[in-house]
């Protein structure tokens, strides 16, 4: 079976400025509508690339929620404040209670996921209700960046996953690379 999920080994490419020119963390995060006083779950947070300025957004909690102990440990190395919490997920269990966030973030994350109904079921668990979850992935489109076709998800995938326990409020294309869905808790 082909690995989809993105390896450790590769964390460099997670901030690397060609990265941060096309997907700048803190105009994203606006871009999406986080706001002060949001509490931001960034599931598959990688090396904290939207942790870190999405606490100087939120100025509150921000669970930085990771299913590698070696990006988690990066991520604490970098670390200089204690409002961002390091999580290591087991599978779908995020480790995190009920309701715990009012925004989450999963970005170029859910393409990497096989089963993708108990995993919404998670995010959906840890989403306070009324709740934002912000999704951005690759166009499904061929490109010389990124994953290749196979592992990409049409919007319409996307929103098959997610309509049992979200529905999309705006679906937008965040440059030639990149498209963002904004959905609301049910």
């Amino acid at each position: 079976m082909e690995n989809k999920v993105f390896s450790a080994k590769n964390k460099e490419k997670l901030d690397s400025p060609k990265r941060r020119e096309m997907l700048p963390p803190t105009a994203t995060l606006l871009r999406f509508g986080l706001v002060e006083g949001d509490i931001l779950a960034d599931v598959g947070c990688g090396t904290g690339y939207f942790s870190f300025p999405a606490y100087e957004i939120t100025k509150s909690n921000v669970y930085a929620i990771d299913l590698s102990q070696e990006m988690l440990d990066y991520l604490n190395s970098k670390k200089t404040n204690e409002l961002i919490d390091t999580v290591l997920s087991v599978g779908d269990d995020f480790k995190i209670k009920d309701g715990a966030a009012s925004f989450v973030l999963m970005s170029t994350v859910l393409h990497e996921i096989d089963q993708t109904e108990s995993f919404i079921d998670e995010v959906a668990r840890i989403t306070a209700n009324g709740g934002t979850l912000g999704i951005i992935e690759w166009k499904y489109a061929d490109s010389e960046m990124g994953p290749k076709l196979s592992h990409r998800l049409s919007t319409k995938q996307i929103e098959t996953i997610c309509k049992k326990r979200f529905t999309i409020t705006e679906t937008f294309e965040i440059n030639d690379q990149f498209i963002g869905i904004i959905l609301k808790k049910k």
